[in-house]
């Protein structure tokens, strides 16, 4: 299945890509990801625009991670050693059995099926060895990729979701089941 690096974090694999866990190596590129104008199109998140302030980030990420706090990976193809994405399990609710995906992708590698591969491992690993009974998405309304990569896995959307309306982010929930 996978080996666990020193903050207790599986490394996950598919055919195409490996998940693992996030270094201080990767600040170069966890840069370039958390400032790309396309990733950020539908986050309401400040951009990350220098290396320094990646490694602060990294370093928050892989104490979370170390506190079982989250679940964070680093997503590379396997030719390749370099991060290209990431993909996490976050907001844990252990007393309801649910926790969140989140995930993104350099544009030069979106429109692939990567995503999906990446995804298909994290969700199995969610509902097989973490035992949760429900994951949650939150994506924007408008990021139609995002939405339909969702709805391929059989999320659904929450009507009751109210988001964050009152600041006018345009952000929608979906849930997936598995009892």
């Amino acid at each position: 299945m996978g080996i666990q690096d020193s903050t207790g974090l599986k490394a996950l694999s598919t055919r195409r890509l490996v998940l693992r866990a996030l270094e201080l190596a990767d600040s170069g590129q966890v840069a370039a990801l958390r400032s790309d104008e396309k990733v950020n199109q539908y986050l309401s998140r400040p951009a990350c625009v220098s290396e320094a302030e990646a490694k602060v980030f990294i370093r928050k990420i892989q104490a979370g991670v170390a506190n079982n706090g989250w679940y964070y990976w680093a997503i590379d193809l396997k030719e390749e050693r370099q991060l290209i994405g990431t993909v996490c399990l976050w907001n844990i609710d252990r007393e309801n059995s649910t926790i969140e995906l989140g995930y993104e992708l350099l544009p030069v590698n979106q429109g692939k099926g990567l995503m999906f591969e990446a995804l298909e491992k994290v969700i199995d690993f969610a509902f097989g060895e973490l035992k949760f009974k429900k994951i949650m998405a939150v994506t924007n309304q408008f990021n139609s990729r995002s939405v339909r990569l969702l709805e391929k896995f059989g999320f659904v959307r929450d009507q009751n979701f109210a988001g964050d309306a009152a600041e006018g982010v345009d952000d929608i929930c979906f849930g997936l089941v598995r009892m």
